[in-house]
């Protein structure tokens, strides 16, 4: 098959959707797939996609990666190459919005959240009502849809009722930790340290912070340190504002976003994940921390415990003393910590990317073989 890919939305740092699509390609070689890929993104495209596509396949990049030029490459490159003399077979969209150009191809798309239709104070005004109607014109008028979840599934089901067919659940991967270096936790870090993420506005990095401010409240002798990761520069002296006002701010360390090799040390020498999320379709974090042995505690949202399963620890209210007492559990009893590793380990082999590969590659197909006899019976109605 050609591929052509809408990689517009993937930049450097952008979370599960760039991970998404470069495990896909990365489960794609490993499955020995032959297809041709052609992929459009912008100027912070990650480099290693260019390493994924391998020849004849084409990486393209647009402009810089504002709003506006994003909008143009979808909406306008995109479509020029669709319609051009390389035309593909099918046009996989990283997101659920999709050129609003009629395309010769079809356009199957993955759904990896509707946070924004679900959670729109979450969001400032002009991305809410910009995604809105995206979203709901691409969830009608693609040709598949493709889910990450049962939750995402039944999200979109319930947006898009008119749908006749039902999106397809394929599960991301988390087999790409195996390639990051396995690092033990200095001397410095006393008992450990705790992870978790301040880079989208679902990730409430403040209920994990005062989690852990309640965990030294209730032994003085508490000295793990917790990290936060990926906070943004009009948010990062608010949240160095709370470990103070807690007095932790000895224990409390907030990042910007990291160099890769950094957060994967950070990420793989960790005691604890923290994931008091609003909502994720899929919790990628949770099926990476357990494929490394490090336990999660998260909020029992969306799609995290549908990864997660028995082998983590959820708080039903998200408060901040429920976490502290989950974390509790993993940092103080070590019986209690190795069974859940024990358990982690086990469900984690359920999720790689070759698998993800596989699935979506099937799911392409049909999609084309469907146009195609739509296609057969429109120039020959009077066949049986």
């Amino acid at each position: 098959m050609r591929i052509l890919a809408d990689a517009t939305a993937v930049g450097e740092g952008g979370g599960g959707i760039c991970t998404f699509l470069l495990g896909l390609l990365a489960g794609w070689t490993a499955a020995g797939f032959e297809d041709e890929w052609r992929v459009v993104g912008m100027s912070d495209l990650p480099r290693a996609v260019d390493d994924l596509v391998m020849s004849p396949g084409r990486v393209l990049r647009g402009r810089s990666p504002s709003v506006v030029h994003r909008i143009l490459a979808q909406q306008v490159l995109l479509p020029a190459m669709a319609c051009g003399s390389w035309s593909p077979d099918v046009i996989l969209a990283t997101t659920p919005v999709i050129p609003v150009t009629p395309l010769r191809s079809p356009v199957v798309a993955m759904v990896h959240d509707l946070r924004s239709l679900r959670f729109p104070s979450e969001f400032t005004r002009l991305v809410r009502t910009y995604r809105r109607i995206a979203y709901r014109y691409g969830l009608a008028r693609a040709d598949g849809l493709l889910a990450n979840s049962d939750f995402t599934r039944d999200e979109v089901q319930q947006v898009a009722r008119h749908r006749r067919s039902n999106p397809v659940v394929i599960s991301l991967g988390a087999d790409h930790v195996d390639d990051w270096p396995a690092v033990s936790p200095g001397p410095e870090d006393g008992q450990g340290h705790g992870i978790t993420f301040a880079h989208w506005s679902n990730k409430r990095p403040d209920v994990a912070i005062r989690a852990w401010a309640l965990l030294h409240d209730t032994d003085d002798a508490f000295a793990a340190k917790l990290h936060v990761v990926g906070g943004r520069a009009a948010e990062i002296g608010g949240l160095i504002r709370l470990s103070s006002e807690l007095h932790i701010n000895h224990l409390v360390q907030v990042h910007p976003f990291l160099p890769e090799h950094e957060y994967r040390d950070l990420f793989a020498s960790s005691s604890v994940v923290l994931l008091p999320s609003t909502m994720e379709g899929f919790g990628l974090p949770v099926a990476e921390a357990q494929r490394l042995g490090i336990p999660v505690v998260a909020t029992a949202v969306g799609g995290i415990s549908e990864v997660g399963g028995d082998a983590a620890l959820y708080s039903t209210d998200g408060s901040p003393s429920s976490f502290a007492a989950l974390c509790a559990q993993i940092l103080f009893d070590p019986g209690r910590r190795d069974e859940l590793i024990r358990r982690g380990r086990e469900r984690s082999g359920h999720f790689t990317w070759r698998s993800t590969a596989e699935r979506t590659r099937c799911e392409l197909e049909r999609i084309v073989v469907r146009r195609r006899a739509r296609s057969v019976r429109r120039i020959t109605p009077n066949l049986p």
